[in-house]
């Protein structure tokens, strides 16, 4: 009856240490998802929305609901996402964003994570009309966008991976495979071509 009583207890012990590992390393793991991915998918986000739909700083609810679908997309995240608008200068270019990812540890118990990042607008940091915009899609999303100038060549970007399909090549909107040795004169649109 003793020994019954013991691994019980150890039983019990275990279980509680899983779950509080769990638990810890789960809200460890959202926070370093948060701050890793934020910055780039914060910057990334403003710059396509100023870029493809032509924000005025001022259009505030319009702005942060594009942002909050995008910024969903590219954290890859089962968290639910709230985007905080904590202080806008329109003289300065200046946007402070804070994001909470609201989620549920294994327990069942509510966790949240923040993170904060200043954006600077500045449409004016490269001359678009000189510049040449290649985007990169799969299955209608943005996977990479650069800009470089005309003449110049542009990488292939990583082979993007899609569940059940295998990559073949990058097409271009005709679906001709993309020759990246032949420079590019204008904008242009890839798309990923799969098998």
């Amino acid at each position: 009856m003793k020994q019954i009583a013991v691994l019980f207890s150890v039983f019990f012990l275990g279980v509680i240490t899983i779950v509080s590992v769990m638990a810890s390393g789960g809200r460890s793991n959202r926070e370093m998802e948060l701050a890793d991915n934020l910055p780039a998918a914060v910057e990334e986000t403003v710059s396509d929305l100023m870029e493809e739909k032509n924000y005025d700083i001022t259009s505030e609810n319009e702005m942060i609901a594009d942002m909050v679908e995008d910024l969903s997309r590219k954290l890859d995240s089962n968290s639910d996402i709230t985007v905080n608008i904590e202080n806008i200068d329109v003289a300065k270019g200046l946007m402070s964003i804070k994001v909470v990812a609201s989620y549920q540890h294994p327990n069942g118990k509510e966790g949240s994570v923040s993170c904060e990042r200043t954006v600077v607008f500045n449409k004016l940091q490269d001359d678009p009309a000189e510049l040449c915009r290649v985007r990169f899609l799969v299955d209608a999303r943005t996977y990479r966008t650069c800009n470089v100038w005309p003449g110049d060549t542009v990488s292939a970007p990583s082979e993007p991976t899609v569940s059940g399909k295998t990559f073949d090549c990058w097409v271009d909107v005709e679906g001709n495979p993309v020759d990246f040795t032949q420079p590019v004169t204008q904008s242009q649109i890839y798309y990923a071509k799969y098998s």
